[in-house]
């Protein structure tokens, strides 16, 4: 396809010495430019629909098969490396026929990681595994099949791809939040694995092909630039899992110009020496986003509408990209400057100083710490009363139930209790199911669910803290002036006007996103403003995410199902009373905060107080309205809660359940 010449492609240098017939370059340079936008509209389109019809089949309560993802990934590993292979051998040019071979190597990069595309969207650990391995696996076969055609050994020292990298990841340390220090430490790993195959790929043929080809200084760095941008986004997307490759086939391949100048500063003509720094730049860059950004947290169902840490990390994406773009023409402009510095000490000054400053950004006014998911484990022994038993009045029946509950808890849980005390492991019993949440990792639950008191041991996902919360949602409705269609249609009106049945004595109790005390729907009914019970907070509001002491909603949908029950233009029920509790304070939550809420609502307790100690069951509430779902991922146990429903409903309490 290409047969001219190896010099019919050397572009002009600044002195306009190499002009060549336009007619015989033209061809391989739109050739590389329209194979660049190619390569990025592919990988963007395959994984951008596959990760959206992901999400839509999450929101459905389904999730997507692994093994499309894997067929997509073998579609896209075979559509770039087959035709970057046969233009890379039919190419004459050394140049093109190095950077094309470049891009099929990272075609071949996205079929060894196809093993990622297996993993639940759940398994970041199991995922950030696979991603070492795959990383090591690519690097051993690029050193046996593809050796470098020079001996260009490394030229250290590092200090100035660690100055780059800072100035580009800042973002991500300020506004991001790490795991768990295994979460950390498994994505710094497949960070640095990234890197190291990153760095010999380029070493293999594009650096040394584009050193001894010729040409300026300032087009060798524009050709590699874009020549490293089109692998980076290839490999990005083949290397992200559960919805990191969105973030990574944006970011890296944005280094390109600025991988060159760090493979240029201070080595002179010699840039393939700089083979090393360019892959510990693309490691520290990729690193960051790796570890301060839960894929999990990606998902729609917890952004859509809400300022959450898709927002972040997409505001994040946009500085780092912007920045590494305008350090990349930089760095091309000053390119023959650049290839003279000598980078030790300007290096060393930079790097330290960038290093001190991402340091005090991520203390203050970062997230510092680690943020990992948590086990929620359920004991074999569990309640199983019936509905009837035992018998006594309405309170005294749930005072007897809670009582039992408590002292099966009590007695059930003591053995783990006194084995996690002596391995100073933090954990938070339950009663209404008999369960406890666990602080800990893999090896701490493998080592619970080979107890024999254990019945499974779940998931209990954890999310991180924004850097500051999403703005309350507030309407601007007014309120209707006579009973809405849905009151009549169910009948409602009629119930009011035949039996004066309006919900006066009976509490609701509320299990969403909270409640908008100030919404004058909701005002007139809350518990704490009534007369005749706990006056304030306490016992009527209570917040196991942020501790807040008065009702309030950040999302507004528990103030708009609440106020379906009991408001007061447009509940069903508009005298009766509510208490409420926050189990879905961004959308998101778990066993464990589901069981919060309901503990509270079932026996309400002081906001600093014990559920098993300090419960009030005659305070509780009649009527349970909860928002929670399970959709069809691994970790989501539907039943996990079933003891809990069995107890309630033991105790005489009504629950609706819903999404």
């Amino acid at each position: 396809m290409i047969e001219t010449p190896d010099d019919s492609n050397q572009l002009p240098d600044e002195e306009g010495s190499g002009i060549e017939e336009a007619g015989k370059q033209k061809a391989p340079v739109w050739l590389l430019l329209i194979s660049i936008v190619v390569l990025a509209g592919l990988t963007a389109v395959i994984y951008g629909s596959a990760w959206f019809s992901e999400q839509f089949a999450i929101l459905s309560g389904e999730t997507l098969s692994p093994f499309v993802w894997a067929s997509l990934g073998l579609f896209h590993g075979l559509a770039v490396l087959l035709p970057a292979a046969w233009i890379s051998r039919r190419s004459s040019q050394k140049r093109y026929k190095a950077i094309f071979e470049t891009w099929a190597l990272a075609g071949l990069f996205v079929l060894v990681c196809i093993p990622i595309r297996l993993v639940p969207a759940t398994a970041g650990q199991t995922a950030a595994l696979l991603q070492i391995v795959c990383a090591i696996v690519f690097l051993v076969l690029i050193r046996r099949f593809f050796p470098p055609v020079t001996d260009a050994k490394s030229s250290p020292p590092f200090w100035t791809a660690i100055f780059s990298a800072a100035l580009v990841i800042w973002p991500w340390v300020l506004w991001g939040a790490a795991g768990s220090w295994l979460d950390t430490v498994l994505n710094i790993l497949a960070a640095l694995s990234l890197g190291a195959a990153v760095a010999y790929l380029f070493r293999a043929r594009l650096l040394p092909a584009l050193e001894t080809t010729g040409g300026s200084v300032r087009v060798n760095m524009l050709l590699g630039g874009l020549a490293m941008g089109g692998a980076l986004v290839v490999i990005g997307g083949g290397f992200g899992a559960n919805g990191q490759q969105l973030l990574l086939m944006f970011l890296l391949p944005s280094l390109g110009w600025l991988l060159m100048g760090i493979a240029y500063w201070g080595r002179g003509e010699a840039m393939s020496r700089g083979w090393a720094a360019v892959g510990l730049t693309v490691a520290l860059v990729a690193a960051v986003p790796m570890i301060l950004i839960d894929s999990d947290e990606l998902v729609l169902i917890l952004n859509l509408g809400s300022r959450d840490v898709g927002a972040w990390a997409v505001r994040s994406l946009l500085f780092s990209v912007v920045i590494a773009l305008l350090l990349g023409v930089l760095a091309v402009a000053i390119g023959p400057t650049l290839s003279a510095w000598k980078q030790n000490k300007l290096g060393v000054i930079g790097a330290i100083g960038a290093t001190i400053v991402l340091l005090a950004l991520y203390v203050w006014p970062g997230q510092p710490g680690f943020y990992g998911e948590q086990l929620f484990v359920i004991l074999n022994e569990q309640y199983t009363g019936q509905e009837a038993i035992p018998p006594g009045d309405y309170w005294q029946r749930r005072q007897t139930i809670y009582d039992e509950l408590v002292a099966q808890a009590d007695r059930t849980q003591a053995p783990i209790q006194d084995r996690l005390d002596s391995l100073g492991i933090d954990y938070t019993s339950y009663y209404l199911v008999n369960a406890l949440e666990v602080d800990g990792g893999p090896v701490l639950r493998w080592w619970l669910e080979r107890r024999p008191d254990v019945d499974r041991v779940l998931s209990s996902p954890q999310l991180r803290p924004l850097p500051e919360p999403p703005p309350i949602s507030s309407g601007t409705e007014s309120a209707p002036s006579e009973p809405q269609w849905n009151l009549t249609s169910i009948g409602a009106t009629d119930v009011w006007a035949t039996y004066g049945v309006t919900g006066k004595g009976i509490i609701v109790g509320q299990s969403d996103s909270g409640a908008e005390l100030s919404h004058p729907e909701l005002t007139r009914t809350y518990r704490g403003n009534q007369p005749d019970g706990p006056t304030g907070d306490q016992y009527n509001w209570y917040d196991p995410w942020t501790g807040s002491s008065t009702p309030y909603d950040l999302g507004g949908h528990g103030t708009h199902t609440l106020g379906s029950i009991v408001g007061q233009s447009v509940g069903v029920a508009p005298d009766a009373t509510w208490i409420a509790c926050v189990n879905l304070e961004r959308n998101l939550g778990n066993p464990a905060v589901y069981l919060d809420c309901l503990q509270f609502l079932f026996a309400p307790f002081p906001q600093d107080g014990d559920p098993l100690r300090d419960g009030r069951p005659d305070l509780g509430a009649h009527v349970f309205n909860n928002s929670w779902g399970c959709p069809d991922i691994e970790g989501c146990d539907p039943d996990a809660l079933l003891a809990a429903v069995r107890a309630l409903r033991c105790g005489g309490v009504r629950c609706g359940f819903g999404r």
